[in-house]
């Protein structure tokens, strides 16, 4: 019998993201200029869409001091996999 790995992603959690985006009075824009990354990029992480390890450390050096670390901004999803 084979098994199938599902994927794994980190994805964004918007309501962390966006309150350290308050705290450093960051707007999407703001924020996506910061990251050198486009304004869609910062849209599909709050989406919930997978986030680069690359954007990741990106949105935490954009947010400074006003990020809460990892484990508070992202979570891994694990798929659907069987």
């Amino acid at each position: 019998m084979k098994y199938m790995l599902a994927p794994i992603m980190v994805i964004g959690k918007d309501a962390a993201i966006r309150r350290a985006m308050k705290k450093a009075d960051l707007t999407e824009l703001g924020l996506a200029d910061r990251m050198n990354m486009s304004h869609q990029t910062i849209k599909n992480i709050l989406a919930g869409r997978p986030v680069s390890s690359g954007a990741q450390r990106a949105l935490h050096a954009a947010l400074g001091d006003h990020s809460p670390g990892a484990k508070k901004l992202f979570e891994v999803d694990l798929g659907d996999g069987v």
